[in-house]
């Protein structure tokens, strides 16, 4: 009896041992399995988001990974867009015909109002051009004060497409083929034209921003040419997928509201 008894707790010793074996390799294979837990990295700077329910922009801190601050720009569930030029936040509410500039240095906020007839505002590095198809002219405003820089400026041709390199303001027009260039460097509105760039009624071209460049895309001709050097650099004459591969080489940073270094347009939150 006493011999029963021993054996059925020896038994019993083993198989808990046993089962305490096979639960630890368990846990071992599963913490090997398991793949490491994300931890996104934030680079140092900050970033401007559009936060339209609340009417504000926030600014998040990319070093500290938490919210600076939050300023209003409009009312509750305002329809404005924000675009982001170095550290400054410009909100634009095309429908209050309202530009309101934040800066991330020091939080001031400045206002203008929009004309009517402005359809599109682009910031850049010095100036904010101010787009007004009806008036076919381009206003230049102070990028920390948005006061107006000068006379609005001439806006040539007839069915624009824009883009900011954060440089300037360029506007192409395939209608006739005009390729303009409007700067505000040293408080100097600059209207100047490029020639040889693209040819009038190419309706297939297309103005993007390339490595922080304007270049004119013709797929027409299969021809990619960089602005303001009346040069074709990058023609790819070749076949379908030499050309897909030419444009994926070319695209990883095309970016029509100015590319990752450039002015750019802020997400929503």
């Amino acid at each position: 009896m006493i011999r029963f008894i021993h054996r059925l707790r020896t038994r019993r010793a083993v198989a808990l041992s046993a089962s305490g074996a096979i639960l630890i390799g368990l846990c071992t294979a599963g913490l090997l399995l398991t793949p490491p837990p994300v931890q996104p990295r934030l680079l140092a700077g900050s970033v401007w988001l559009t936060s339209r329910a609340i009417g504000e922009v926030t600014l998040v801190s990319g070093t500290a990974a938490e919210v600076s601050a939050g300023i209003g720009v409009t009312g509750p569930n305002g329809h404005f867009d924000t675009q982001q030029q170095g550290h400054t936040a410009y909100a634009i509410d095309k429908d209050a015909k309202l530009v309101v500039g934040v800066s991330g240095a020091t939080l001031r906020k400045a206002s203008a109002q929009l004309s009517s007839g402005v359809s599109s505002v682009f910031a850049t590095a010095n100036a904010v051009f101010a787009v007004n198809r009806s008036q076919r002219t381009v206003q230049a405003s102070r990028g920390d004060t948005l006061a107006p820089i000068g006379n609005p400026m001439e806006l040539a041709g007839k069915d624009h497409q824009f883009v900011s390199d954060g440089r300037a303001l360029w506007a192409a027009s395939s209608h006739d083929g005009t390729l303009v260039s409007y700067t505000a460097d040293n408080g100097v509105p600059v209207r100047k034209t490029h020639q040889g760039v693209l040819t009038p009624g190419a309706a297939s071209a297309r103005l993007v921003v390339a490595n922080g460049q304007p270049v004119v895309i013709d797929q027409s001709t299969h021809t990619a040419s960089p602005a303001g050097t009346g040069r074709q650099r990058h023609p790819h004459h070749a076949d379908r997928p030499a050309r897909r591969r030419h444009r994926e080489r070319l695209g990883h940073q095309l970016d029509r509201s100015g590319g990752p270094t450039r002015s750019r347009t802020v997400p929503d939150v």
